[in-house]
């Protein structure tokens, strides 16, 4: 904000003491009006930042909901997230820090990620092994089934930062993205994104 902070650089030379000179005390009248316009402008960023925020527990709650369907166990899991969501509106609503706000954002996804793992075992319980039964003359020579390796990744790190403003750009990094993780399949089993 171009206003703020030409507002804030003359704040900073109306409260500047210089060595050896005496303050001008004149000029303090004018930091009320000053002040009002930084404050309108954080105030602003503020409940522009609380709107993305508020848009991603939405996200994640949506995300939550559908996959628990009707399933009672995966729909106490989901009465459980909302709860850890509500909290979160109410950290939104009284944090008055941007970057206290940015903070929030990583474990509202990390939340969401792990909860649907625990609704997606509800729904998909694992499929219990068969026991193995040795045959004769089988011994001790018996293999354990390979065990498989996945790599994991994290999502920052995949999908990096950027602005994209043509179709062409998405479709190049989209491109790279998608080479990057062939390249990450080889030599292991799958890719886990974290």
């Amino acid at each position: 904000d171009a206003e703020a902070n030409a507002a804030l650089n003359r704040i900073r030379l109306i409260t500047m003491v210089q060595s050896g000179a005496k303050f001008d005390y004149s000029r303090l009248p004018e930091l009320n009006e000053l002040m009002a316009k930084v404050k309108a402008s954080h105030d602003a960023m503020l409940d522009a930042k609380r709107e993305e925020l508020l848009e991603i527990v939405r996200q994640c709650m949506a995300d939550i909901h559908q996959a628990a369907g009707d399933i009672p166990n995966a729909r106490s899991v989901s009465a459980t997230a909302d709860t850890f969501y509500d909290q979160k509106k109410q950290q939104i609503a009284t944090t008055t820090e941007l970057a206290l706000l940015d903070g929030l954002i990583p474990p509202m996804w990390q939340y969401k990620d792990t909860t649907l793992d625990k609704i997606e075992v509800i729904v998909n319980p694992p499929k219990p092994k068969p026991p193995v039964v040795p045959g004769p003359g089988s011994g001790s020579t018996m293999k354990e089934p390979a065990k498989k390796v996945y790599k994991t990744i994290h999502r920052q790190a995949m999908f990096p930062a950027k602005t994209l403003t043509t179709e062409e750009e998405i479709d190049a990094y989209v491109e790279k993205i998608r080479a990057n993780m062939k390249q990450l399949l080889h030599g292991c089993d799958g890719i886990k994104l974290s």
